[in-house]
């Protein structure tokens, strides 16, 4: 009898450890019940988006978000309700969780009088939560015209960005609506673009878009059967236990151009979402560019040549929360000379270049990349031989900088494209 209760004992005892940690997602509406052992819950709610509506007018409003940590009874029934997406002129739902925290639907885009652009949905709000954030606007539709976007829905990062305004109708069709606002970060959705016309006649429809998942409002529509673009629909995720969300650790960065280098670190969790916040050498964190990475390593783009950076990098873990900021790691971008550093016995021809141009080295050459004098990367290629020829017919007239790596030698040299 003795060891039937130990090892009862031991079984009730696994699954209240089990019990401490896990999360459930909710995109339809449903009952959440708090697992065994458990007095603590963490909810993020987004939601519905507003759809745009029809004959040139706005785009509609992003959901709004909220996210806190609640104190429940073990064993108890939540309900959970998610917002509708909304659909042709018509608001998005509100995405509620028991009593705790709410995050309302994006309005509806409406149509507003000619000559005037406007008409965009209000954003969703959140409240009840420790952070609570509102979406963005939906741009303004003009007249039968053109649509507005829709906004973006509230994330965990902060309000949704609007969506862009459309510009009055000149006479000519051709303009492809408002664009659609950015999502707040994670798990918010941005806006759809608003409806337009590709030909100038007002005869061939850029359709509007939906919005994205989550929470995103939907784009105006057109006058000439461009029918508006849907919300998406809200969110909810339920979360509980105290496990960390771990830090990235061995933090890099490679492939180091004038403008542009590849990030990458250890996850040492399970996180697939991390937030990155770069800016020039010795920044203060927290005053940096941000940027929600969803796959690594990730390309940075953007830069500029010959400065040095620093980037730091926080997993995010959803519901759980984030870790605490790695780094920073520090780097420094390509070197844009405007005089040529030369590699031994490398020659090229012609120059000033017309349609071809002739490459021969030593050593094998490696690679070749040629860039505009404001750094944009316009050739890229891996070579592997002493000899070779460029295509530059698609360059444009100008003067160019090309980078060539042989023997391991690097050289910067000037073309001129006639």
């Amino acid at each position: 009898m003795k060891k039937t209760l130990s090892f009862l004992s031991i079984v009730l005892f696994a699954n209240f450890i089990y019990a401490q940690s896990g999360s459930q997602q909710f995109i339809t509406s449903g009952d959440f019940t708090v697992p065994a052992g458990v007095t603590s819950i963490t909810i993020e709610v987004v939601g519905g988006g507003g759809g745009g509506g029809i004959n040139g007018t706005g785009g509609g409003g992003g959901g709004g978000y909220s996210l806190g940590t609640y104190s429940v009874t073990p064993l108890a029934t939540i309900p959970v309700t998610i917002g509708a997406a909304g659909g042709t002129g018509t608001a998005g739902g509100t995405t509620i969780v028991g009593a705790f925290n709410q995050a309302t639907g994006g309005g509806p885009g409406i149509w507003v009088p000619n000559p005037e652009v406007g008409g965009g949905g209000a954003g969703g709000i959140g409240s009840g939560g420790t952070l609570n954030y509102t979406g963005g606007e939906g741009g303004g539709g003009y007249y039968t015209y053109f649509g507005g976007g829709g906004g973006g829905a509230a994330g965990s990062l902060g309000n949704g960005s609007n969506g862009g305004d459309t510009i009055p109708w000149t006479g000519i069709c051709q303009t492809p609506g408002g664009s659609g606002g950015a999502g707040g970060g994670i798990p918010s959705g941005s806006g759809g673009k608003g409806a337009g016309f590709t030909d100038a006649n007002c005869n061939i429809t850029d359709p509007a878009a939906s919005g994205m998942p989550y929470g995103g409002g939907g784009g105006g529509g057109n006058g000439n059967g461009g029918g508006p673009g849907m919300g998406y629909s809200g969110y909810a995720l339920i979360s509980w236990g105290n496990d960390p969300c771990s830090n990235p650790s061995n933090l890099t960065a490679s492939d180091i151009q004038l403008t542009s280098a590849v990030l990458d670190w250890t996850e040492n969790g399970t996180a697939t979402t991390w937030n990155i916040e770069w800016g020039f050498s010795g920044f203060t964190l927290g005053t940096g560019n941000p940027q929600v990475v969803l796959a690594k390593p990730y390309l940075l783009e953007g830069l500029m040549p010959n400065t040095s950076y620093d980037y730091y990098v926080q997993a995010d873990c959803g519901g759980t929360g984030t870790s605490t900021w790695s780094g920073p790691v520090t780097f420094e971008t390509d070197v844009l000379g405007t005089a040529d550093n030369a590699i031994d016995g490398f020659t090229y021809y012609t120059n000033p270049m017309n349609e071809v141009l002739h490459l021969r080295a030593n050593s094998t050459i490696e690679s070749v990349v040629i860039y505009t004098i404001s750094g944009q990367k316009v050739i890229d290629q891996n070579i592997g031989t002493t000899t070779t020829q460029l295509n530059v017919s698609n360059l444009s007239t100008g003067a160019y900088l090309m980078k060539v790596v042989s023997g391991g030698q690097t050289g910067i040299y000037r073309l001129i494209k006639k």
